[in-house]
């Protein structure tokens, strides 16, 4: 897409979004499942007659975590009948919360500067493994 179209594309979608809160996007009836369950029986009972792809994991009858549809498929499907759900899900306390009032404008924003910030890591990182300088033992020059 070139530039002139992408900017397009933006204005309208930014200006759809203007004046509503992260509440009017969010869905209100979230599917659980407990996080005992297998891969292979959240798959068949949950994921395939479902529409939802996001479950929010529960044990005891509090929620722990959040797993998406897309998080199955990183684990290979010879793995599904002995890893439960609990074991790929990510926790509450790593996930990033919004007040439901805030405007999706300022919460796309806070994500986006999120996902720069974890790119600018992961880049750092990258290059830290990669440098010759990181085979010194742990040692800082």
């Amino acid at each position: 897409m070139d530039a002139a179209r992408s900017s397009h594309v933006q204005f309208g979608l930014t200006a759809g979004l203007q004046g509503r809160t992260v509440a009017d996007l969010t869905a209100h009836d979230c599917p659980k499942v407990h996080g005992y369950v297998t891969l292979h029986d959240f798959v068949d009972d949950y994921l395939l007659p479902n529409t939802s792809r996001c479950y929010l994991v529960t044990v005891d009858n509090a929620v722990v975590g959040l797993v998406r549809a897309d998080e199955v498929r990183s684990i290979p499907h010879e793995d599904w009948t002995h890893t439960s759900v609990q074991s790929i899900m990510r926790p509450l306390n790593s996930l990033r919360a919004v007040h439901p009032e805030m405007a999706v404008t300022k919460a796309i924003e806070l994500m986006n500067r999120e996902m720069l910030q974890n790119c600018r890591s992961s880049l750092t990182e990258m290059w830290w493994e990669s440098s010759p300088e990181s085979s010194c033992s742990g040692s800082y020059k």
